[in-house]
C-alpha cells in the first residue's frame, strides 16, 4: 500500500492542511507544537477510524484529544494505491462514533467502491488498530511499550479464521482464570475463604447456643419463684382494696353533705350582691335600649366636640390676617408680580447690552462734498483719457461698415445692420475724441486725487483705482455717519427705558415694604409670594364664614344631648367617673347573676334529694377521712408487682429464645456439615481448574512458538545494524527480551532507556516483515529516536533509509540532528 496524499479540514490543531507523499522515505522537520503527532494520528484514525471508550481522559480517548480547536468539520480524506488501483477514503467525525461517515471512492472511475468497509485498515492488513498501532506506528511514548496482541500473536501463527484461532485459547484461558477467582483471589478472597469465614461464624453460634441451653434449666427455676411472689403480692393488694372500699363509702357521704352545704353558703354572698345591685337601680331596672340610646348621644357629643376643635380658627389665617394689615387686592398683587418680572428682564437686557461704541476708518475724516467734487473730476479725466481707445473704436466702426455693406450686398439683406453697428460706433469715437481733455491735465488732477485719497485712508490700503477709493470713501462715510446716528438713538432709548424701570422699581419697592417680609429676596420672589398669601387668605376667609354657621348648628345639638344624657344618669347613684358604663355593667352583672342564683338554686335541692339530704348540714372543722395511706399503700404494692412480672416476663422471653436456639443447634449442625463438604469440593474444583489452565498456556506456547525462530532471527539483523554486538538473548511469546551479560540472564529492566528501545526497536522492525509478507503498510516513525545517543541514532536512521528503497516510510522529527539524511 503506498498513501499519495492527505487532506485535513479540521483535525485537532490542524486546519485546511493538504500534503502529498511519494514512494519510500517522506521525513518532515517541524517544531514542537506543529502537529506532528497529529498528523500521524489522522493517517491511523483515515485507516481504521476511531476507538470507542468512554474513558475522560484525552491520552486515551483520541475523539476528545482531537477534536478541531477551531470548530467546524471534524475530518478529512487519504489517497492511497493498492492492487493497483487508486482510492479516496474520505471520514467525518462527530460527538458519537454512531454518527461518523466513511466513503470510499474509486479514484480510476470516480464511483464509489465497495471494495472495502469502513474497517479499512482490518481488511488491508489483517490486524486491528491496536496491533497497527503496536508495530507499524513507532512513537517515543510507545516504542518499548507491549509489542503483541490477539490479533499479532495469531497473524503470526497464521491462525486467522481457523478452527484452531488462538483467540479460542486466549479465552478458554480467560475463562479458566475468570472461575479460579471464582474460588480464590489474590489476598485470600474468593468463595472459598467466604465458605471458611461461613464455617467458622457457624461454629461460633453453635457453641453461644450450647450455652444457651445449659442455662435454660436455672432460668426455669427463677419463673416459678416469681410466679408465688407475684401470687402473694395479688393478694395482699386485694385486702387493702377491701378496706379501702369500705372506708370510701362513710366519706362519700360525709363528703355529700359538705359539698350541699358548701353550694347553699355559696349562694349567700351571690344573693346580697344581687340584693344591692337591685338596690342601685331603685328596685327598677332599666332597659338595654335606653342604655344603648343614651351611649349613642355620648358619642355624638364627643364628634361633636371633635368637629368643634377641628374647625377653630385656622393658624394660617390668623398669620394671614396679621401680614395683610393694610386692603390689597389680588390684582394689585398680580400686577406689582408683572412689573417686577419687567424689572428683571430690563436690567438684564441693560447689562448684555452696553456695546454703543463705532470705529472709525479714515485718518482725516472728509466731506461729502470733497468726494463729490473729486469723483467729477475723474469722471471728466478718464472720459478724456479714452482718446486712443476712441480712435481704435472708431477704426473698428469703419471696419464693420465695410463688411456689413459686402455682406449685404452678396449674402443677405439683414446683413446690413453690422454696417449700420459700424457706423454708429464711428459716430460714437467721434464725438468722445472732440471732447476729451488733453493728457497733461489728466495727469495733474489724477495727482491731486491721489494725494486726497491717501490723507484721507492713510497709508496701507490699496485700491484697484482712484474711482473705486472715492466710492468707497463715499460708502465708508454714509455707513459711519449712519452708525453714529443709530448710536445716538440707540442712547437715547436705553437712557428712556432705565428711567421707566427705576420708577417702576421704585413703585414695586414701596408695594413690598407695606409687608413683612424674609429679607434676601429678589423683587420677583417677593412679589411671588406676596401673590401666594393673597390667594390662599383670601381662600381661607372665605371658608370660615361658612365655618361659623356649622360651628353655632354644633353648639345648639350638643347641648340638647348633653341635658338628656344627665337627666338619665340622675336616676342612679353613680360612684365612677364612666356613668354609662357604670350603668350598663351592673346591669350585665345583675342578669347573670339573677340567672346564676336561679339555676344553682334549682341544682342545690336537686343535688340534696339524689343524696337523702333532708337537712342543711353543718360543716365542721373537723377535716373528712384522707385515702392519702390506702394510695400509698397501694402504690407501693403496684410498684413490687410491676417490678416482679417484668422481671418474669424477662425470664419468660430469654427462656423461650434460650428453646428456640435449642431447637436450632441441630439445624446449624447439619448446615456446618454441608459447609465442610463443600469446601472440599471447592478446593477439587481450584486444583482442576489450575491444572486445565496451565495445560492450556503450555498449548497456546506451543502453537503461538514457531514464529519465535524468524522473529528473533528479524531481531538479530536489526540489532546487529544498530549495535556492534549482539551478544546472547532470549525470547518469550510476547517478545520480551532477555540478554545474558557477565554470565546471568538481565531482563530489560536492568539496562538505560536507550537501550531498551534499541531493542525495541529491533523487535519492531523484526515483527513489520514477519507481520506484512503481502500488503505491506507504510511505517509511520514519529521521533522514536530522542533517546538515542548521536551514534545509535545515526544507525537507526540508516536503517530506515534502507528500508525505505521497498517501504514507503513516513518519519517526522523536531530536530534537524535527527533528521533522515
Amino acid at each position: 500500500m503506498i498513501i499519495k496524499e492527505l487532506y485535513i479540514e479540521n483535525f485537532g490543531k490542524l486546519s485546511k492542511y493538504k500534503k502529498t507523499f511519494s514512494h519510500g522515505l517522506n521525513s518532515f522537520v517541524e517544531d514542537n507544537g506543529f502537529g506532528k503527532t497529529t498528523l500521524t494520528v489522522f493517517i491511523k484514525t483515515m485507516l481504521y477510524g476511531f476507538d470507542e471508550t468512554r474513558r475522560q481522559s484525552l491520552d486515551e480517548n483520541d475523539r476528545k484529544r482531537y477534536i478541531p480547536w477551531q470548530g467546524g468539520a471534524f475530518g478529512g480524506y487519504l489517497v492511497f494505491e493498492v492492487n493497483g488501483k487508486t482510492y479516496r477514503v474520505e471520514r467525518s467525525f462527530q460527538t458519537k462514533g454512531s454518527e461518523d461517515t466513511f466513503t470510499l471512492y474509486d479514484l480510476d472511475t470516480g464511483a464509489i467502491s465497495s471494495d472495502f468497509s469502513s474497517s479499512l485498515g482490518d481488511e488491508l492488513f489483517g490486524i486491528d488498530a491496536d496491533g497497527f498501532e503496536r508495530t507499524v506506528f513507532l512513537s517515543e511514548k510507545n516504542l518499548s511499550g507491549k509489542n503483541t496482541n490477539q490479533t499479532i500473536s495469531a497473524k503470526l501463527s497464521n491462525l486467522v479464521g481457523t478452527d484452531g484461532d488462538i483467540d479460542g485459547f486466549d479465552s478458554a484461558i480467560k475463562l479458566l482464570d475468570d472461575r479460579r477467582k471464582f474460588y480464590q483471589k489474590k489476598g485470600g478472597a474468593g468463595e472459598i475463604q467466604d465458605v471458611k469465614n461461613e464455617i467458622s461464624e457457624l461454629e461460633d453460634e453453635i457453641r453461644i447456643l450450647s450455652q444457651r441451653r445449659d442455662n435454660a434449666a436455672k432460668t426455669e427455676e427463677e419463673i416459678s419463684a416469681l410466679a408465688e411472689k407475684i401470687k402473694s403480692i395479688k393478694q395482699k393488694k386485694e385486702g387493702v382494696l377491701e378496706k379501702e372500699r369500705k372506708e370510701k363509702l362513710e366519706s362519700e357521704k360525709r363528703s355529700y353533705e359538705i359539698q350541699y352545704a358548701n353550694m347553699l353558703g355559696a349562694l349567700k354572698g351571690d344573693e346580697k350582691r344581687e340584693e344591692q345591685l337591685f338596690e342601685f337601680f331603685s328596685k327598677k331596672l332599666p332597659r338595654v335600649s335606653e342604655i344603648a340610646a343614651v351611649s349613642e348621644n355620648a358619642e355624638e357629643v364627643k364628634r361633636l366636640n371633635r368637629t368643634l376643635i377641628d374647625m377653630g380658627e385656622n393658624n394660617e389665617l390668623s398669620s394671614l390676617r396679621t401680614f395683610f394689615k393694610n386692603d390689597t387686592t389680588v390684582e394689585e398683587c398680580e400686577r406689582m408680580h408683572a412689573n417686577a418680572k419687567k424689572v428683571s428682564e430690563s436690567k438684564a437686557n441693560f447689562y448684555t447690552n452696553q456695546e454703543y461704541s463705532y470705529s472709525s476708518p479714515f485718518a482725516k475724516v472728509p466731506t461729502v462734498k470733497e468726494i463729490d467734487e473729486h469723483t467729477a473730476k475723474l469722471t471728466r479725466n478718464v472720459s478724456s483719457g479714452v482718446k486712443t481707445g476712441s480712435f481704435a473704436l472708431a477704426i473698428i466702426g469703419l471696419i464693420l461698415i465695410t463688411v456689413g455693406l459686402v455682406l449685404g450686398i452678396t449674402v443677405s439683406t439683414p446683413l446690413y445692420s453690422i454696417a449700420i453697428v459700424g457706423f454708429l460706433l464711428t459716430i460714437v469715437s467721434i464725438i468722445s475724441i472732440s471732447k476729451s481733455k488733453s493728457n497733461k491735465e489728466t495727469e495733474k488732477d489724477i495727482a491731486k486725487i491721489n494725494s486726497f485719497i491717501c490723507e484721507v485712508y492713510s497709508a496701507g490700503r490699496d485700491f484697484d483705482s482712484p474711482l473705486s477709493a472715492l466710492i468707497s470713501m463715499r460708502a465708508d462715510l454714509e455707513k459711519m455717519n449712519s452708525d453714529k446716528e443709530r448710536i445716538s438713538r440707540m442712547q437715547r432709548e436705553r437712557e428712556a427705558s432705565a428711567e421707566s424701570t427705576l420708577r417702576t422699581e421704585r413703585e414695586v419697592r414701596e408695594f413690598i415694604e407695606k409687608f413683612p417680609l424674609s429679607y434676601g429676596l429678589t423683587l420677583e420672589e417677593a412679589t411671588a409670594d406676596i401673590l401666594y398669601k393673597k390667594r390662599r387668605f383670601d381662600m381661607l376667609t372665605e371658608y370660615e364664614s361658612e365655618k361659623d354657621t356649622k360651628r353655632s348648628v354644633c353648639k345648639e345639638r350638643i347641648k340638647a344631648l348633653t341635658e338628656s344624657i344627665n337627666s338619665f344618669i340622675s336616676l342612679f347613684p353613680i360612684t365612677s367617673g364612666d356613668p354609662i358604663n357604670e350603668i350598663r355593667n351592673n346591669l350585665a352583672e345583675y342578669e347573670v347573676l339573677h340567672s346564676s342564683l336561679t339555676r344553682r338554686r334549682t341544682e342545690a335541692e336537686s343535688f340534696a334529694a339524689s343524696h337523702g339530704i333532708t337537712y342543711i348540714p353543718k360543716i365542721s372543722s373537723q377535716s373528712t377521712v384522707s385515702d392519702t395511706s390506702f394510695s400509698n399503700e397501694l402504690r407501693f404494692i403496684d410498684e413490687q408487682l410491676i417490678e416482679a412480672e417484668r422481671e418474669k416476663s424477662r425470664l419468660e422471653l430469654e427462656y423461650n429464645n434460650s428453646i428456640i436456639s435449642v431447637q436450632k443447634i441441630e439445624e446449624l449442625e447439619e448446615k456446618l456439615l454441608e459447609k465442610n463438604e463443600q469446601i472440599e469440593i471447592y478446593k477439587d474444583n481450584l486444583a482442576t481448574i489450575t491444572k486445565a489452565k496451565d495445560m492450556l498456556a503450555r498449548a497456546k506456547d506451543s502453537m503461538t512458538g514457531k514464529y519465535l525462530e524468524p522473529t528473533k532471527k528479524g531481531f538479530s539483523k536489526y540489532l546487529a545494524l544498530i549495535e556492534d554486538e549482539v551478544g546472547e538473548f532470549t525470547m518469550d511469546t510476547a517478545f520480551t527480551i532477555t540478554k545474558t551479560d557477565l554470565g546471568k540472564s538481565r531482563q530489560a529492566e536492568a539496562y538505560s532507556r536507550g537501550t531498551r528501545d534499541l531493542h525495541a526497536l529491533a523487535i519492531r522492525l523484526s515483527l513489520i516483515d514477519a507481520l506484512y509478507e503481502s500488503e505491506k503498510p507504510p511505517i509511520i516513525l514519529d521521533d522514536p529516536f530522542i533517546a538515542f545517543d548521536d551514534k545509535h541514532t545515526e544507525r537507526a536512521i540508516s536503517v530506515i533509509r534502507k528500508l525505505s528503497t521497498a517501504r514507503q516510510i513516513f518519519y517526522f522529527t523536531c530536530s534537524k540532528s535527527r533528521k533522515a539524511k
